[in-house]
């Protein structure tokens, strides 16, 4: 794997120090963008890396390999991708990807050089609203697009200026040609553009060809030869940018499908699970009701028949009345008492 003169187009940041900024120097404003993400990861105890991505599909984000790898080289664990053209302040900790396929010829990204086949397909925890569709360039359009110096677009999250100096939350593009000089790394092209350039943070960033009919990946933007922050000028008063051409990853990009569906398959199993459960629970408390309701009605009917008992009592006890015929009185008890001849009731 060649490891040459390009440097990668992520920054590096100690966790407890700067901000990430987002841009590309001289770059559009893409706030909204459907196709770009932001990608955070984890790649020591106080470092991280931020970088760009290109959404594919709801479940599935292109990006650079150096992108989502460790101090060791290896994939690291916390791999984490923000909504699509949202600021790198949206990203939380439930955005953790679920898988990373990488192509099997990359090797590291460790010692920060950009190295063959630069690619990798990350598999989202929860999908993303792709508003858009985006393909994936074949390998004839490619060299059609090569040779005809077709005009592309890079859509990432890097730095807004080489000083480094402003923070901008979203997400900028910049557009320039697909350019015929020959890169010294596998799969690869370059971006040629007189006007903008790319910048630490950009790696990962989708470069694309839009036509009247389609949206086209053709590239995932891996870095550029800096000055500080941003590319610098070639004698020639171009900028170049390289990118890895996405046309030969078609069977990654496949995997990551599949790994994304059978995600989802396990995840309606699990629904369907306790949607089972649920309706047992169900099944239980509707029993549980009738049986109940029954019970109401038994003891409804017994209290009536306790009821007519009382009242039944009532009539068999005995009770006192007082009688009263001038200045007498007189108590009499009986079921039905009677006050005697010539008494009258008292009250």
């Amino acid at each position: 794997m060649k490891k040459l003169f390009v440097t990668l187009g992520t920054l590096v940041l100690l966790v407890s120090g700067l901000t990430p900024v987002n841009a590309v120097e001289n770059g559009t404003d893409e706030s909204g963008n459907p196709f770009v993400v932001p990608i955070s990861t984890t790649i020591s105890a106080t470092k991280a890396n931020f970088c760009s991505g290109s959404l594919i599909a709801p479940t599935i984000v292109v990006t650079a390999s150096h992108c989502v790898v460790d101090d060791n080289g290896l994939i690291s664990k916390e791999v984490f991708v923000g909504q699509a053209g949202s600021s790198f302040d949206s990203i939380i900790s439930s955005d953790r990807v679920s898988s990373v396929e990488i192509t099997s010829t990359y090797r590291s990204g460790a010692d920060n050089k950009v190295g063959d086949d630069d690619l990798a397909f990350l598999v989202l925890s929860k999908p993303q609203t792709l508003s858009a569709p985006i393909r994936l360039a074949s390998e004839s359009e490619i060299s059609n697009f090569k040779a005809s110096g077709t005009a592309l677009k890079a859509i990432g999250y890097g730095y807004y200026s080489d000083s480094g100096s402003e923070k901008v939350s979203y997400p900028k593009s910049f557009t320039g040609t697909f350019d015929s000089l020959q890169t010294a790394f596998a799969n690869s092209a370059y971006l040629k553009s007189l006007v903008s350039n790319s910048c630490a943070g950009d790696s990962g960033a989708p470069i694309i060809v839009s036509t009247p009919n389609s949206v086209i990946l053709v590239g995932i933007l891996t870095g550029s030869s800096r000055s500080v922050y941003c590319a610098k000028k070639m004698p020639d008063g171009a900028y170049y940018t390289l990118f890895t051409l996405i046309s030969r990853y078609s069977n990654l990009a496949f995997a990551s499908a599949l790994t994304s569906i059978n995600d989802l398959g396990d995840k309606v199993k699990a629904a369907q699970i306790k949607i089972s459960d649920l309706s047992d629970q169900i099944s239980t408390l509707e029993d549980d009701s009738i049986s109940a309701k029954n019970d109401l009605v038994d003891a409804q009917d017994q209290i009536s028949i306790l009821r007519a008992q009382v009242k039944a009592l009532q009539t068999k006890l005995p009770s006192t009345i007082v009688c009263v015929k001038g200045k007498l009185t007189q108590k009499v008890t009986a079921i039905k008492p009677k006050c005697p001849s010539g008494y009258t009731v008292k009250g």
